[in-house]
């Protein structure tokens, strides 16, 4: 399958997608009313490099001049409902209420399912072709690996097409807005997480401390044991060492006499012949 290699880290990928939102922030101070401000988020919104839009939603909350204006533009403007649903909702929520929102552009469907694929790979690491054609109304195989690459060329994911199985591997995928309203669940969640993290750790520092002590009581053992086979070995050594030594010092049994010849008696006999 086709596959699009690691050339650069989610995180600065995720800051290199939130550039294109810079030259909008600096519009800010040139806002004059709803309708200047309505038509800069319009205009955030076609703009095919954008894909992260929490910046400019949140910005009502900082001192930056111009700020006040998005903060007071009434929720149901129609370039703030769909800006709030390209940062924070997906396709289906969009086609489930689509009387809701003012008609989208072909690119701006385009970038929505995008966004949608990167919700999907939030929480899973296969994405079935079957599953994504239903979900995002893609009528063929082909039409559907051509958003998934532009999905990929755009930064947003990172995998591998397996067209055998007819799936899309998930790698990497960036993070995609969060609504304040979120935020709460999301440290409870990373709460748990460090609680679990903190008891594993516990866990392998108890194992560790056993670990240690077996070592040192195998530690003990041993040397105890080569103790008594050194003091045996000196045992059998000595031993063997007095044996010699007995040895030595022992007469041959069954030897002549000390002093007498051997065979002197004979030769005097054979001589007086």
């Amino acid at each position: 399958g086709a596959h699009f290699r690691k050339t650069h880290t989610m995180s600065t990928t995720q800051h290199q997608l939130t550039l294109p939102l810079q030259p909008y922030l600096s519009l800010l101070p040139s806002l004059t009313g709803p309708k200047t401000t309505s038509q800069l988020l319009s205009q955030i919104l076609n703009d095919p490099h954008t894909y992260i839009f929490s910046e400019i939603l949140n910005v009502g909350s900082s001192s930056l001049k111009g700020a006040n204006m998005i903060r007071e533009l009434d929720d149901e403007d129609d370039s703030k409902k769909l800006l709030r649903l390209f940062a924070y909702g997906n396709y289906w929520d969009w086609k489930a209420s689509k009387d809701k929102y003012p008609d989208l552009t072909p690119a701006n469907i385009l970038k929505l399912k995008k966004l949608s694929i990167v919700t999907l790979a939030q929480t899973r690491k296969i994405l079935y072709y079957d599953n994504l054609m239903q979900r995002l109304d893609v009528d063929n195989v082909r039409e559907l690996e051509d958003i998934l690459i532009d999905t990929t060329y755009t930064g947003l994911l990172k995998g591998k097409l397996d067209q055998r199985l007819k799936c899309f591997q998930v790698h990497e995928f960036v993070g995609r807005d969060v609504e304040h309203s979120e935020l709460d669940g999301m440290i409870e969640v990373l709460g748990n997480w460090s609680n679990h993290c903190d008891a594993i750790l516990n866990k392998i520092g108890e194992l560790s401390k056993v670990a240690e002590n077996e070592f040192v009581a195998n530690e003990t053992r041993r040397l105890n044991f080569n103790k008594k086979v050194k003091e045996t070995e000196d045992s059998i050594k000595t031993a063997l060492d007095s044996m010699r030594d007995d040895e030595m010092q022992a007469p041959i049994q069954g030897g002549p006499a000390p002093g007498r010849p051997i065979g002197g008696g004979r030769g005097r006999a054979a001589g007086r012949r």
